[in-house]
Protein backbone atom coordinates (compact mmCIF):
# COMPACT_ATOMS: atom_id res chain seq x y z
CA UNK A 1 0.00 0.00 0.00
CA UNK A 2 2.87 2.38 -0.67
CA UNK A 3 3.57 2.82 -4.40
CA UNK A 4 1.14 4.55 -6.75
CA UNK A 5 1.04 4.93 -10.56
CA UNK A 6 2.48 8.46 -10.28
CA UNK A 7 4.44 8.01 -7.05
CA UNK A 8 7.08 5.32 -7.33
CA UNK A 9 10.52 6.45 -6.27
CA UNK A 10 9.00 9.80 -5.20
CA UNK A 11 6.81 8.22 -2.55
CA UNK A 12 6.17 11.52 -0.76
CA UNK A 13 4.14 12.73 -3.76
CA UNK A 14 1.43 10.06 -3.24
CA UNK A 15 -2.14 11.19 -3.90
CA UNK A 16 -4.41 8.59 -2.28
CA UNK A 17 -6.56 10.75 0.01
CA UNK A 18 -8.07 10.12 3.41
CA UNK A 19 -10.58 12.66 4.70
CA UNK A 20 -11.63 12.38 8.32
CA UNK A 21 -15.35 12.03 9.01
CA UNK A 22 -15.91 11.71 12.75
CA UNK A 23 -14.41 8.43 13.94
CA UNK A 24 -13.58 7.29 10.41
CA UNK A 25 -11.43 8.19 7.44
CA UNK A 26 -12.86 8.05 3.92
CA UNK A 27 -10.16 6.77 1.55
CA UNK A 28 -10.05 7.29 -2.22
CA UNK A 29 -7.19 6.50 -4.58
CA UNK A 30 -5.07 3.77 -6.15
CA UNK A 31 -2.01 1.75 -5.21
CA UNK A 32 0.10 -0.44 -7.48
CA UNK A 33 2.82 -3.13 -7.23
CA UNK A 34 1.35 -4.45 -3.98
CA UNK A 35 3.20 -7.74 -3.49
CA UNK A 36 0.84 -10.76 -3.31
CA UNK A 37 -2.05 -8.41 -2.53
CA UNK A 38 -4.61 -10.94 -3.75
CA UNK A 39 -3.79 -13.12 -0.72
CA UNK A 40 -3.83 -10.36 1.89
CA UNK A 41 -6.40 -10.03 4.67
CA UNK A 42 -5.09 -6.59 5.67
CA UNK A 43 -3.27 -3.80 3.83
CA UNK A 44 -1.04 -1.14 5.30
CA UNK A 45 -1.70 1.98 3.30
CA UNK A 46 -0.05 5.40 3.18
CA UNK A 47 -2.65 8.11 2.58
CA UNK A 48 -2.52 11.88 2.25
CA UNK A 49 -4.37 13.60 5.08
CA UNK A 50 -2.90 17.09 4.62
CA UNK A 51 -2.76 18.13 0.94
CA UNK A 52 -1.09 21.44 1.82
CA UNK A 53 1.80 20.00 3.85
CA UNK A 54 5.26 21.32 3.02
CA UNK A 55 7.35 19.26 2.73
CA UNK A 56 4.90 16.71 1.34
CA UNK A 57 5.96 13.78 3.52
CA UNK A 58 4.62 15.59 6.60
CA UNK A 59 1.03 15.25 5.38
CA UNK A 60 0.91 11.45 5.19
CA UNK A 61 -0.86 9.03 7.55
CA UNK A 62 -0.40 5.26 7.97
CA UNK A 63 -3.64 3.24 7.99
CA UNK A 64 -4.49 -0.45 8.30
CA UNK A 65 -7.32 -1.39 5.91
CA UNK A 66 -9.13 -4.70 5.59
CA UNK A 67 -8.65 -6.08 2.08
CA UNK A 68 -12.32 -7.07 1.78
CA UNK A 69 -13.73 -3.78 3.08
CA UNK A 70 -16.50 -2.24 0.95
CA UNK A 71 -14.97 -0.08 -1.78
CA UNK A 72 -11.66 -2.00 -1.99
CA UNK A 73 -10.92 -3.64 -5.36
CA UNK A 74 -7.83 -5.83 -5.81
CA UNK A 75 -6.67 -6.63 -9.36
CA UNK A 76 -3.66 -8.94 -9.87
CA UNK A 77 -1.03 -7.83 -12.39
CA UNK A 78 0.18 -10.57 -14.74
CA UNK A 79 3.87 -10.42 -15.65
CA UNK A 80 5.72 -11.79 -18.71
CA UNK A 81 5.93 -15.24 -17.14
CA UNK A 82 2.18 -15.43 -16.65
CA UNK A 83 2.62 -15.14 -12.87
CA UNK A 84 0.77 -12.63 -10.69
CA UNK A 85 3.24 -11.50 -7.99
CA UNK A 86 1.78 -7.98 -7.72
CA UNK A 87 -1.57 -6.22 -7.62
CA UNK A 88 -3.11 -2.85 -8.19
CA UNK A 89 -5.61 -1.83 -5.55
CA UNK A 90 -8.39 0.73 -5.83
CA UNK A 91 -10.07 2.53 -2.92
CA UNK A 92 -13.46 4.11 -3.57
CA UNK A 93 -15.08 5.74 -0.57
CA UNK A 94 -13.57 3.17 1.79
CA UNK A 95 -14.45 3.88 5.42
CA UNK A 96 -11.62 3.12 7.83
CA UNK A 97 -11.93 3.49 11.63
CA UNK A 98 -9.58 6.06 13.12
CA UNK A 99 -8.56 3.30 15.53
CA UNK A 100 -6.87 1.60 12.54
CA UNK A 101 -4.36 4.44 12.28
CA UNK A 102 -0.78 3.57 13.22
CA UNK A 103 0.93 6.49 14.92
CA UNK A 104 -0.27 10.07 14.76
CA UNK A 105 -2.12 11.74 11.90
CA UNK A 106 0.28 13.26 9.35
CA UNK A 107 3.19 11.30 10.85
CA UNK A 108 2.76 8.13 8.82
CA UNK A 109 5.92 8.74 6.80
CA UNK A 110 8.04 8.05 9.85
CA UNK A 111 6.09 4.88 10.68
CA UNK A 112 6.63 3.67 7.10
CA UNK A 113 10.36 4.44 7.10
CA UNK A 114 10.79 2.53 10.35
CA UNK A 115 8.87 -0.45 8.92
CA UNK A 116 10.98 -0.39 5.74
CA UNK A 117 14.16 -0.29 7.80
CA UNK A 118 13.22 -3.56 9.50
CA UNK A 119 12.14 -5.09 6.20
CA UNK A 120 15.42 -4.23 4.49
CA UNK A 121 17.39 -5.66 7.37
CA UNK A 122 16.03 -9.17 6.81
CA UNK A 123 18.31 -12.14 6.32
CA UNK A 124 15.80 -14.03 4.17
CA UNK A 125 17.42 -12.92 0.90
CA UNK A 126 20.66 -14.64 1.92
CA UNK A 127 18.88 -17.98 2.24
CA UNK A 128 17.12 -17.49 -1.10
CA UNK A 129 20.32 -16.61 -2.96
CA UNK A 130 22.31 -19.43 -1.37
CA UNK A 131 19.63 -21.92 -2.40
CA UNK A 132 19.56 -20.56 -5.96
CA UNK A 133 23.35 -20.81 -6.30
CA UNK A 134 23.33 -24.30 -4.77
CA UNK A 135 20.69 -25.43 -7.27
CA UNK A 136 22.68 -23.95 -10.18
CA UNK A 137 25.93 -25.66 -9.13
CA UNK A 138 24.15 -28.97 -8.58
CA UNK A 139 22.70 -28.78 -12.09
CA UNK A 140 26.04 -27.82 -13.63
CA UNK A 141 27.63 -30.89 -12.02
CA UNK A 142 24.95 -33.23 -13.35
CA UNK A 143 25.38 -35.17 -16.59
CA UNK A 144 22.74 -33.04 -18.29
CA UNK A 145 24.38 -29.86 -17.04
CA UNK A 146 27.79 -30.87 -18.36
CA UNK A 147 26.27 -31.57 -21.79
CA UNK A 148 24.22 -28.41 -22.16
CA UNK A 149 26.07 -25.65 -20.28
CA UNK A 150 29.47 -24.00 -20.09
CA UNK A 151 30.26 -25.59 -16.72
CA UNK A 152 33.86 -26.40 -17.75
CA UNK A 153 34.69 -22.78 -18.58
CA UNK A 154 37.31 -21.56 -16.05
CA UNK A 155 36.15 -17.94 -16.23
CA UNK A 156 32.60 -19.02 -15.54
CA UNK A 157 33.71 -21.03 -12.52
CA UNK A 158 35.42 -17.89 -11.18
CA UNK A 159 32.19 -15.97 -11.69
CA UNK A 160 30.29 -18.51 -9.59
CA UNK A 161 32.95 -18.17 -6.88
CA UNK A 162 32.41 -14.40 -6.90
CA UNK A 163 28.68 -14.85 -6.43
CA UNK A 164 29.30 -17.16 -3.48
CA UNK A 165 31.65 -14.61 -1.89
CA UNK A 166 29.11 -11.83 -2.40
CA UNK A 167 26.40 -13.90 -0.75
CA UNK A 168 28.63 -14.28 2.31
CA UNK A 169 29.20 -10.51 2.32
CA UNK A 170 25.44 -10.01 2.24
CA UNK A 171 25.09 -12.44 5.13
CA UNK A 172 27.47 -10.38 7.26
CA UNK A 173 25.72 -7.14 6.33
CA UNK A 174 22.39 -8.63 7.34
CA UNK A 175 23.80 -10.12 10.53
CA UNK A 176 25.19 -6.74 11.57
CA UNK A 177 21.81 -5.07 10.95
CA UNK A 178 19.94 -7.77 12.85
CA UNK A 179 22.35 -7.41 15.77
CA UNK A 180 21.28 -3.77 16.06
CA UNK A 181 17.66 -4.85 16.19
CA UNK A 182 18.45 -7.36 18.90
CA UNK A 183 20.07 -4.54 20.88
CA UNK A 184 16.81 -2.59 20.69
CA UNK A 185 18.01 -0.12 18.06
CA UNK A 186 16.16 0.83 14.88
CA UNK A 187 18.06 -0.06 11.69
CA UNK A 188 19.14 3.06 9.81
CA UNK A 189 21.53 3.58 6.92
CA UNK A 190 22.92 0.05 7.28
CA UNK A 191 19.50 -1.36 6.33
CA UNK A 192 19.51 0.72 3.14
CA UNK A 193 23.03 -0.45 2.31
CA UNK A 194 21.90 -4.02 2.89
CA UNK A 195 18.90 -3.56 0.58
CA UNK A 196 20.97 -1.96 -2.20
CA UNK A 197 23.66 -4.64 -2.07
CA UNK A 198 21.00 -7.37 -2.03
CA UNK A 199 19.13 -5.94 -5.04
CA UNK A 200 22.30 -5.61 -7.13
CA UNK A 201 23.46 -9.10 -6.11
CA UNK A 202 20.07 -10.48 -7.17
CA UNK A 203 20.69 -9.09 -10.67
CA UNK A 204 24.24 -10.41 -10.86
CA UNK A 205 23.13 -13.84 -9.67
CA UNK A 206 20.39 -13.95 -12.31
CA UNK A 207 22.87 -13.00 -15.06
CA UNK A 208 25.28 -15.68 -13.87
CA UNK A 209 22.56 -18.29 -14.07
CA UNK A 210 21.38 -17.11 -17.49
CA UNK A 211 24.94 -17.14 -18.82
CA UNK A 212 25.21 -20.86 -18.12
CA UNK A 213 22.35 -21.65 -20.51
CA UNK A 214 22.90 -19.05 -23.22
CA UNK A 215 19.85 -18.41 -25.36
CA UNK A 216 18.22 -21.53 -23.95
CA UNK A 217 17.81 -19.69 -20.66
CA UNK A 218 14.79 -17.87 -22.12
CA UNK A 219 12.96 -21.21 -22.25
CA UNK A 220 13.34 -21.97 -18.56
CA UNK A 221 10.18 -22.47 -16.53
CA UNK A 222 9.75 -22.76 -12.80
CA UNK A 223 9.05 -26.36 -11.80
Amino acid sequence: GFSEPGSGSDLASLRTRAVRDGDEYIVDGQKVWTSLGQYADWLFVLVRTDPDADPKHRGITFLLIEADAPGVTVRPITDLRGATPYCEIFFEGVRVPVSNRVGDENRGWYVAMTALGFERAGIGAVVKYEQALHDLVRYLRSDEGRRHTRSDDASYRREIAKRYTEIRVLYNLARYTVSKQEAGEEPGFEASVNQLFSAELHQRLARTGAKAFGRSGALWERG
